[in-house]
C-alpha cells in the first residue's frame, strides 16, 4: 500500500514545470513569438557559423511544431472538459 502512494506522489510531480506553465498560459501567437528574435539572428549568420545556424533553425522549427501540437491538445482537452460539464448538468 505504501508503494502505491509513493507512485501516485511521483506521478503528480511535474517533470517539466516551466514547459507546462508556458503551455497553460500561452496562445498560438506566444509560441511564434518565443523564438522570433533567435531565428532572425540565426538567419543573419554567415560564413563558418552558417551550417550550425541552419541546423539550429531546423531544430527550432521542429520545437515550434511540437509546441503547436501541444497547444492544440490543450485546447481540445479544455473543450472536452467543457462539454463534459454541460452534459453532467
Amino acid at each position: 500500500m505504501a508503494g502505491k502512494s509513493k507512485a501516485a506522489a511521483a506521478e503528480s510531480v511535474s517533470t517539466y514545470p516551466n514547459l507546462e506553465r508556458f503551455l497553460e498560459q500561452a496562445d498560438r501567437n506566444s509560441v511564434a513569438k518565443l523564438f522570433g528574435a533567435t531565428k532572425k539572428k540565426l538567419e543573419a549568420l554567415s560564413g563558418a557559423k552558417a551550417p550550425g545556424a541552419k541546423k539550429t533553425l531546423a531544430a527550432i522549427e521542429k520545437v515550434e511544431e511540437l509546441l503547436g501540437e501541444l497547444y492544440q491538445v490543450r485546447v481540445r482537452m479544455e473543450e472536452d472538459a467543457r462539454k463534459a460539464k454541460t452534459t453532467r448538468r
